[in-house]
């Protein structure tokens, strides 16, 4: 629909003095920073990620899901990797992921240990290490999540 001249008033006069050139349509590509505001908790320790009254309500990350056994390169936010069976340790070449990312783990199967196992991971420059304490019984599917400091 785009902006109408209203009595007497153009649009160019309009975007002049917005200071800026309004964005509501598809297709419409914008540079520079683009500021949302914080998310606030609720009184219940929930919050909502974005508001419908400001045009978003959820964030998707892009996710590589591999069929891949041991050692992989998966250069995105999230992921999946497989530990082998037996398996202690696994290496994710990672181009997003510096020595002060943070590295969120999530076993997304059975390690078929009796006892309880500790997943942890070590970031490094360029990679991080997923390590599996004790050894695991079967080979066990790790959903990771990198997130990185300023």
């Amino acid at each position: 629909m785009g902006i109408r001249a209203i009595a007497g008033v153009l649009a160019a006069q309009i975007t002049q003095a917005l200071g800026y050139t309004p964005v509501n349509k598809a297709g419409d590509t914008m540079s520079g920073t683009l500021t949302v505001p914080a998310v606030l908790p609720t009184a219940n320790a929930s919050g909502a990620l974005g508001a419908a009254a400001i045009g978003w309500t959820k964030l998707y990350i892009d996710y590589t899901n591999t069929g891949t056994v041991g050692s992989v390169t998966i250069n995105k936010a999230a992921g999946r990797v497989n530990l082998a069976a037996a398996g202690t340790t696994l290496t994710v070449t990672n181009s997003l992921v510096t020595a002060n990312s943070h590295i969120f783990l999530n076993a997304d199967s059975a390690p078929g240990n009796v006892v309880a196992v500790q997943f942890f991971a070590v970031a490094g420059a360029g990679s991080f290490t997923v390590n599996a304490v004790p050894a695991i019984t079967n080979q066990t599917a790790i959903d990771f999540f990198v997130v990185n400091a300023d």
